[in-house]
């Protein structure tokens, strides 16, 4: 055999045996995506656990882990992904993410003219829309907080009839998924123990706090 076509045809050989070569365990490549894929999802988590938004992207990605799992399976069992399975998944992340101008719907569009052929794309892509997940939580100047309202303070809860009353008023916000707690304690207590606390008062989500009281 002629050298020179024994060694494009090896050249041929190594370039597809490297094609996929993200995927090996032992390549930078797949090291960097395993850390950065760790981070977006725990990020994603964080966000779940502080905000009805962050657990909206939070579901979206674990949605987006099963589609991404599937079509791994089907290209490793030598399954081509349709124009149909691609436009179904391009379709419903374009929906989530049209209305969010920090998004480049250019480039979201030039990936709908690629074919989706190997592992590595399928990674590339499990990337492209967790980042994009991300970017809008940590761009989002009101999380963790949805609910804004008006908090009073005054140094004497008590009040005589004719005596002046002072407070002060100030906006405030609050997260609804983890809603503040005030607690009542006994008379002549000034610490918070688990024995002088004797109610807790829970606010609505709109921050609205209903409470009674009498005169001792």
């Amino acid at each position: 055999m002629n050298f020179k076509l024994f060694l494009a045809i090896s050249l041929i050989l190594l370039s597809c045996k490297n094609k996929d070569k993200f995927n090996y365990e032992t390549s930078i490549a797949s090291k960097v995506y395993q850390a950065q894929l760790k981070y977006l999802d725990n990020t994603l988590f964080n966000y779940a656990r502080i905000s009805k938004q962050g657990d909206y992207y939070f579901q979206e990605s674990y949605n987006l882990d099963t589609i991404a799992d599937n079509f791994k399976n089907e290209i490793k069992n030598g399954i081509i992904i349709s124009n149909e399975e691609k436009s179904k998944f391009y379709d419903h992340f374009e929906k989530t993410f049209t209305n969010h101008g920090l998004i480049d719907l250019d480039i979201l569009k030039q990936l709908r003219e690629l074919p989706i052929k190997t592992v590595s794309d399928v990674d590339l892509l499990r990337l492209y829309v967790k980042n994009n997940f991300v970017r809008i939580l940590l761009n989002n100047k009101l999380l963790p907080y949805d609910s804004w309202g008006m908090m009073a303070e005054t140094e004497k809860l008590t009040i005589n009839n004719g005596e002046a009353f002072e407070v002060s008023l100030s906006n405030t916000a609050w997260n609804s998924a983890q809603p503040n707690e005030w607690f009542l304690v006994k008379n002549g207590t000034d610490s918070l123990t688990k024995d002088n606390i004797i109610d807790t008062l829970y606010q609505q989500e709109s921050g609205i706090v209903f409470f009674t009281t009498k005169k001792i």
